[in-house]
């Protein structure tokens, strides 16, 4: 059963892919080249061109040529890649992007926790935060002063041993 949905997976994955591919090739090439690539008259140019001892005389034929092969490597490389995703992964795909896009355009959003839903937050006065921030900071340079006094006996025991 799973070689059996590894089958199926492989031939929708190839089918859908090589039809966005194609579109996108054929799109490509009517605009540089005027080439259709599903239309024989402009297939039958190319075999005239090859058979009456054609040769490639600029870039624009030499780009022309080598762009084929570009898309079969593109066609098996890209195939193989989709064929590895799961199909939530890319089936979740265009909205992963569409959500890592709005978070660079807007920015994080903040988290919102269920249990703080319904307190009331009181708006406080500014005095009161600039005393907030002052008890934080007097607080925080008792901790040095205390610190470098540990500092200090430490420093006195050291040199008395010595």
């Amino acid at each position: 059963m799973k070689k059996f949905s590894s089958i199926i997976k492989f031939i929708v994955i190839e089918s859908l892919w090589t039809c966005a591919l194609l579109s996108l090739c054929n799109y490509l090439f009517l605009r540089f080249w005027k080439f259709n690539l599903f239309n024989s008259n402009d297939w039958q140019i190319i075999h005239s061109f090859w058979s009456n001892g054609g040769k490639i005389k600029s870039a624009d034929d030499l780009l022309f040529f080598a762009s084929f092969i570009f898309i079969l490597i593109l066609w098996i490389w890209c195939g193989k890649k989709l064929y590895h995703l799961k199909f939530s992964e890319l089936l979740t795909l265009p909205f992963e992007y569409y959500s890592r896009w709005e978070l660079k355009r807007y920015g994080e959003t903040s988290r919102i926790v269920i249990k703080n839903i319904g307190t009331v937050v009181e708006n406080k006065n500014q005095n009161d935060i600039i005393k907030e921030k002052l008890k934080e900071v007097e607080k925080k340079l008792d901790n040095e002063k205390e610190t470098s006094k540990i500092r200090e006996s430490i420093a006195s025991k050291i040199d008395s041993d010595i």
